[in-house]
């Protein structure tokens, strides 16, 4: 069955059993729907039939963000909501300032209807302060902190002038890479909800462990993350007998690498695999440091990092 198959079957359930339809009235006897101006005829009847009963139901939706009638959403379902459930009130969330208006006719919508609105007030501050959250529009590109002597790296006047703290939404988990950035740059700290920081993520940690080894040999930690990613057939075994050999000896792990014969039985060959990464990694940036400072990630996909198939395709871009 598809998703249609299962909103039908579901209907038909509930129409024909009163067994059914008594049974999951009596297990959701509160119901909230996101969304509601996407719903369909078939949505919609499924709701009514839930909520008919103890009539505890609450939607959020917007007629002016309807864009899916073209796969069968009906706007008439929110725009009719106090009417199908009677003795319902209808609020309109708003924050402190206007949104941005393209046009001059847009507050006369074919559908739109007037809503009593609601003032939401932060938790957060004091009841008797007044304050309400303020919307600040993203600028399309932030300035690049200036390098030049005597001259400080901050944010514009208009982000700068954010009290205490500020939240940023962003809709996909993609778009959280360039609000990072910006963040680090500005030194300015920060928390993810619901998410993984950019930097968190595996793929950005393996590129940043290949790039610190280029620059600092002797960074043993960043190379134990990455000595076999990929898969190089690698095994703790071989791992412990390189740090064993390297501790001993005073070395890197990187230079105990080269000396892997001295300590394991065609130890070299093992490792031959990482050092000709690392030496792949090395080619681009000499090439380009001269010219302008090439970071070597182009070496480090002729590797064999980058990942194969669909499903690592988020990966890779990332």
């Amino acid at each position: 069955m598809d998703f249609d198959d299962l909103l039908l079957n579901m209907l038909r359930v509930l129409r024909e059993s009163e067994f059914a339809k008594n049974y999951y009235q009596n297990r959701f006897r509160y119901i909230m729907v996101d969304e509601y101006q996407d719903t369909n005829s078939v949505q919609y009847e499924l709701v009514h039939i839930l909520a008919d009963k103890y009539k505890n139901i609450f939607v959020v939706g917007d007629d002016d963000q309807s864009i899916y009638a073209w796969r069968g959403a009906d706007i008439r379902n929110i725009l009719d909501f106090e009417r199908d459930y009677e003795g319902t009130k209808s609020h309109q969330a708003r924050a402190e300032l206007p949104l941005p208006c393209e046009n001059s006719g847009c507050r006369q919508r074919r559908h739109q209807k007037r809503r009593r609105s609601a003032r939401i007030k932060p938790s957060g501050l004091p009841r008797e302060s007044g304050s309400f959250p303020r919307s600040i529009p993203r600028p399309t590109s932030m300035p690049r902190p200036s390098s030049s002597p005597g001259r400080s790296t901050a944010w514009p006047a208009r982000i700068k002038a954010i009290p205490i703290f500020a939240v940023l939404f962003y809709r996909t988990h993609t778009q959280s890479r360039v609000l990072e950035e910006k963040l680090r740059v500005y030194g300015i700290p920060y928390q993810i909800f619901g998410g993984m920081s950019f930097f968190a993520r595996k793929e950005i940690k393996d590129m940043v462990a290949y790039l610190t080894l280029y620059e600092n040999p002797l960074a043993d930690t960043a190379l134990a993350r990455i000595v076999n990613v990929p898969k190089r057939d690698i095994g703790e075994v071989s791992v412990d007998k390189l740090r064993s050999f390297a501790a001993a000896s005073g070395l890197s792990l990187l230079e105990a690498m080269e000396k892997a014969d001295d300590f394991m039985n065609g130890g070299k060959a093992k490792f031959a695999s990482f050092l000709e990464t690392v030496e792949k990694i090395k080619k681009p940036v000499r090439k380009k440091r001269g010219r302008n400072g090439g970071s070597g990630v182009s070496g480090l996909w002729l590797s064999g990092y980058a990942h194969a198939g669909a499903e690592h395709r988020g990966r890779d871009e990332n």
